[in-house]
Parts: structure tokens; C-alpha cells; sequence
């Protein structure tokens, strides 16, 4: 089985559900193996890592976090495996870090 080469937090696609509440939840990923090839994983969990959005400090000064990140389990090839997601706010895309699947 090919691996997949997100290790070192490069972009990928990923289909997710917009809330009314501003709030995001990833639903698949699609990543590219090492001979080019695309896959597409399922999300079966997730939780935010931080509380995404804009805070107010104790002075009333707001905080915003514009990289909002995610803890998934995904099955890749029978195994389950932990994927971070990132999404910049800023410019709109995502990353990925997990270990290399060696199969």
C-alpha cells in the first residue's frame, strides 16, 4: 500500500459543513499518495483543538485566532489513524499532519 505524504502539513482539499453559528466540522480529506495518486478519507470523529473564533481578553480588547485547528480520526487503508487539520482563516485553506501510513 502507498503512503500518504501529509507529514509535513501540506494543503489539501477537504469537504466540511459550514454551521450557522460560524463554526466548521470537516467532513472527508483528499490527499495525495507518493506515486500522485488521490485518496479520500472519511472523517469518523473530530474535536477543535482551541476554542476557534474571536475572544475577548479581560480588558475588552478582542483576540482573534485565525488558524482553527482539529484532531480527526479518519480509517486509512483498515487502520485508524489521527489527522490534524488546519484551516487559515485568512486565505481559506488547509493543511494536514499525520504519520506516514507504512503498509
Amino acid at each position: 500500500m502507498p503512503y500518504v505524504t501529509t507529514d509535513s502539513g501540506l494543503p489539501i482539499d477537504v469537504i466540511c459543513q459550514h454551521k450557522v453559528d460560524g463554526s466548521i466540522i470537516p467532513i472527508k480529506i483528499k490527499v495525495r499518495d507518493e506515486d500522485g495518486e488521490f485518496h479520500i478519507f472519511r472523517i469518523g470523529a473530530y474535536k477543535p483543538l482551541i476554542e476557534n473564533g474571536t475572544h475577548l481578553l479581560p480588558n475588552g480588547v478582542p483576540l482573534s485566532n485565525h488558524i482553527w485547528s482539529y484532531e480527526c480520526r479518519i480509517c486509512m487503508f483498515g487502520l485508524e489513524k489521527i489527522a490534524y487539520l488546519y484551516y487559515n482563516t485568512t486565505d481559506g485553506r488547509w493543511t494536514c499532519k499525520m504519520n506516514r501510513y507504512e503498509g
